[in-house]
């Protein structure tokens, strides 16, 4: 209810105005009056009224007077001018005070009413406002106290405003329900002297919604703000619906982990579709084991890891693969799904490279052969791994592990060898013998040539 204070100067008006209007129904309590200005000051110190209705000319001090002294001191109310007098000026002052309204004496009933209701509408957003306010401070702002007239609460977010289902309770008139909205997040705060363990949500379609359990917050709101942040770790795997600790336990209770499945996936590496079969199952685990969205791609990049390693081994091939080149896009997936179609993909480019390189184990030989017959060209492992259909990096890497040398060197070696050997056996000039081998700069030609040999070209023909 809200408090009524009367200030006037007038017993009729002090006593008749209790019998205007129905003030209980209206959610208004008269709680006192008083004869003038300064009584009605100490009033409004003891009783803080919502509404104070005065008279403006009063013995000892005035009724705008009272209420700008009591706006002064801190207090806060909304008031009706009471006046026998239609004067402007005092309906200026009264408006500049913020005074609710300005009404003539006799006080017209209908004018009353509805003054009263527009002002309790505004008053309950006012108060709606403040305890908002509060709620939102004791939730993320600095405010560490708690609710002394609640014993337990509750905290749903989610992503609009009241949800379907969400404000379903068995007992709702023992319960205190806020809404508030906070940094793009809907949220409602349930308030009440006893948990209520029948409490429940509907259906809540597709929409992700977060729901703490009932918690003591006599002392703190903030351990309810706590838990929606470590619930939200597990978003990763349930991107859609209710996520609880509830949900969580009953959802793990439906699941089983699986031991050894990398070992399985490496044993099955080659065989296609046994391998997919194994997915299921390596995703089922994480759900078992319900880790925290950042501990469940730092698994995945340990697991890809150890996979490649193992298949290295396992195949005698050397992989380009590294975590580094995928692990920005591990951490931008947004849930268990993308994360594991992103690891299929992974996998089978590895697959293929390990296939290509297991059915072309004699490409060294062939790269060599190529090289032999066309030194001549302008060759370059790039050249080389688009002319075999393999990356040049692999290639460089695969022909110095086999070979002791870099392909460059070995391409080095064969036209140095041409060149000699033309040298020897025919009198073609230097810069003929230069492009016959594959150099179109003779000087850079003279320079391997003097390199390799430790003569020049003519002087190796001379000796």
């Amino acid at each position: 209810m809200k408090k009524v204070l009367i200030v006037d100067d007038e017993a009729a008006i002090r006593e008749g105005i209790p019998y205007v209007v129905d003030w209980e129904s209206l959610g208004y309590q008269i709680i006192a009056s008083a004869e003038n200005g300064l009584v009605g000051l100490e009033m409004i110190r003891k009783y803080q009224p919502d509404l104070v209705m005065l008279d403006i000319q009063m013995p000892a001090k005035t009724g705008l007077e009272m209420v700008k002294e009591a706006q002064e001191e801190g207090f806060h109310f909304h008031s009706i001018i009471l006046s026998g007098y239609s004067d402007f000026e005092y309906a200026k002052q009264a408006i500049k005070l913020g005074t609710a309204s300005y009404l003539l004496k006799p006080i017209d009933e209908d004018e009353l009413l509805i003054i009263l209701e527009e002002l309790s509408k505004k008053v309950d957003q006012e108060k709606a406002e403040e305890e908002r306010y509060m709620v939102l401070e004791k939730l993320f702002g600095k405010d560490q106290t708690g609710f002394e007239s609640y014993k337990y609460g509750q905290l749903i977010q989610s992503q609009s405003a009241r949800s379907q289902g969400v404000n379903h309770l068995d007992h709702p008139t023992e319960i205190k329900v806020l809404d508030f909205y906070h940094q793009k997040q809907y949220y409602q705060l349930f308030l009440a002297n006893h948990e209520i363990v029948q409490q429940g949500l509907k259906e809540v379609g597709r929409e992700a919604v977060i729901v703490t359990p009932w918690m003591p917050i006599k002392h703190s709101l903030k351990p309810l703000v706590s838990v929606i942040s470590e619930l939200k770790k597990y978003r990763y795997l349930y991107p859609k619906g209710e996520l609880s600790y509830t949900f969580l336990e009953k959802q793990k209770a439906k699941m089983s982990f699986e031991d050894d499945l990398l070992e399985e996936m490496l044993k099955q590496f080659l065989n296609i579709n046994q391998l997919l079969n194994l997915w299921e199952p390596y995703k089922q685990n994480y759900f078992y084991q319900q880790k925290p969205e950042e501990a469940i791609k730092w698994q995945a990049l340990q697991d890809l890891d150890w996979l490649t390693q193992h298949i290295q081994s396992k195949f005698s091939v050397e992989l380009i693969w590294e975590s580094k080149d995928v692990q920005g896009d591990i951490y931008q997936t947004k849930s268990i799904t993308e994360l594991i179609n992103l690891m299929k993909k992974e996998i089978e480019k590895i697959q293929l490279d390990v296939s290509n390189q297991l059915n072309s184990q004699d490409i060294i030989s062939e790269m060599k052969h190529y090289t032999q017959e066309n030194y001549q060209k302008d060759l370059s492992l790039k050249i080389i791994g688009e002319r075999f259909n393999y990356n040049s990096a692999y290639l460089g890497k695969k022909f110095r592990k086999e070979t002791g040398k870099t392909y460059l060197a070995y391409l080095e070696e064969i036209r140095m060898e041409k060149a000699k050997d033309i040298l020897l056996h025919s009198n073609f000039m230097v810069y003929e013998i230069a492009e016959m081998v594959g150099y179109s700069n003779v000087d850079y030609f003279y320079k391997k040539f003097k390199n390799h040999f430790h003569l020049s070209p003519n002087e190796f023909r001379k000796n």
